[in-house]
């Protein structure tokens, strides 16, 4: 409702360019501080699909020594055979993920997706509670 209130007035009075500046200042500091705070808050889950540079490598083991549930999937890459790591972390876990990630395996690809529906499996810290 603010929102439309403030559009109606800036596009009424388009002579009036501080009503345009205000907006957009407006408009742009919201965008900011709601993605600052969903960065802080961090709810929810998020998938990490990692592909690690070598074949040969522990990086599955020390994933899961820090607590994160590793499924590993034999696929086929540009260079053969390769090996592909899925996890599924809560997202205020991500920035300990990738310090491991890159401590471990500077090389490797990863992508990090918002999940949106999660059903079963294990999760890092939750005990006896079905996801």
């Amino acid at each position: 409702m603010v929102w439309v209130l403030a559009v109606s007035r800036v596009i009424t009075q388009l002579d009036r360019w501080y009503y345009i500046v205000a907006f957009a200042f407006g408009f742009a500091s919201g965008n900011y501080l709601g993605s600052y705070l969903e960065e802080k808050i961090a709810m929810g889950y998020c998938f990490a699909y990692v592909v690690p540079s070598q074949k040969r490598t522990k990086l599955a083991d020390i994933l899961r020594k820090k607590g994160f549930g590793v499924t590993v999937v034999k696929g086929e890459g540009l260079r053969g055979t390769e090996f592909v790591y899925n996890t599924v972390l809560r997202r205020r876990d991500t920035h300990q993920f990738l310090k491991t990630l890159e401590a471990n395996d500077k090389k490797a690809f990863y992508t990090i997706m918002d999940v949106h529906v999660l059903h079963g499996g294990y999760m890092r810290g939750v005990a006896k509670r079905k996801i």
